[in-house]
């Protein structure tokens, strides 16, 4: 959906999720910046980068503060490219393309996400009330092997076969002492 007012058009904001530590490319949809064209970025309402075709498309991304050396502009498109995303990165980028034949907005709202996966996290969703099995990734406990479950940091399982131990938080969860699922 694109609105104009007046001599200006702008775009619906587009959300955009990144995983913690990779990389976004917030693209301009521009091809080939035009003679005459000026195309600004900002975050949270501060210039942040700017191409200015006027002088042989000069490019400028603020070299300090919290983007030092993680912001990248094509000098042709005007995309911006953000290296290594943190969730402090997560707001509101802001792109005006201002051109002979009028302003043109664009609006991104870039969330920082932290991949659960990549630190040993597993999340599962269920229906309120229905059985989960939450699986503890081994297919036969050791004698040596201790496994604790918590939710939040209240221990809701311990698994310690050395000490012929298997105990669950208020009898409510049901284990299996071979593989440690719960």
């Amino acid at each position: 959906m694109t609105r104009r007012h007046g001599n200006s058009k702008t775009d619906v904001v587009e959300s955009v999720s990144v995983i913690v530590g990779d990389s976004v490319t917030l693209q301009t949809d521009v091809t080939q910046i035009q003679s005459n064209d000026v195309i600004e970025w900002s975050f949270e309402g501060y210039a942040i980068a700017r191409v200015n075709s006027d002088s042989s498309n000069r490019v400028q991304v603020n070299p300090a503060g919290k983007f030092r050396n993680k912001l990248q502009l094509d000098s042709q498109t005007g995309d911006l490219k953000i290296r290594d995303i943190r969730t402090a990165d997560s707001g509101l980028y802001e792109l005006d393309i201002n051109s002979p034949t009028g302003l043109s907005k664009k609006t991104f709202n870039v969330s920082g996400v932290i991949d659960l996966a990549s630190d040993g996290v597993t999340v599962v969703s269920v229906i309120e009330r229905d059985s989960v099995v939450l699986p503890s990734g081994l297919t036969k406990i050791q004698r040596e092997d201790q496994i604790t479950w918590k939710f939040k940091d209240t221990l809701i399982a311990e698994i310690n076969p050395t000490a012929g131990l298997f105990s669950t938080y208020d009898n409510v969860l049901d284990g299996d002492s071979d593989t440690g699922c719960i």
